[in-house]
């Protein structure tokens, strides 16, 4: 919008106290709304990723210490149970 666009708007605005009233109640509000929503939904976003990053490194600990300890035994019914163990643990789904 070029500034002459945007003093015929503000004129019109003005120019009236219902039109006044409205924008002060009603447009600004919502805008801080929109602003604070905004906000929150890249901090909810950023926690969400932070807690997907710690669960899948909890789990390739888990797995990596898993398998360590069953490298000496060559089974893989063995094996295959312990991985079945790992999904019963809490905050692990499979």
């Amino acid at each position: 919008m070029s500034m002459g666009a945007v003093r015929a708007v503000w004129d019109w605005i003005a120019g009236s106290l219902r039109r006044r009233l409205l924008m002060t109640v009603i447009v600004i509000p919502s805008l801080a709304s929109l602003c604070f929503l905004l906000i929150l939904m890249l901090a909810y976003r950023n926690h969400m990723l932070l807690d997907r990053t710690n669960a899948a490194l909890a789990i390739s600990d888990l797995t990596q210490a898993t398998l360590e300890s069953r490298e000496a035994l060559p089974d893989r019914a063995g094996l295959q149970a312990t991985i079945d163990s790992l999904g019963r643990h809490s905050g692990v789904t499979g």
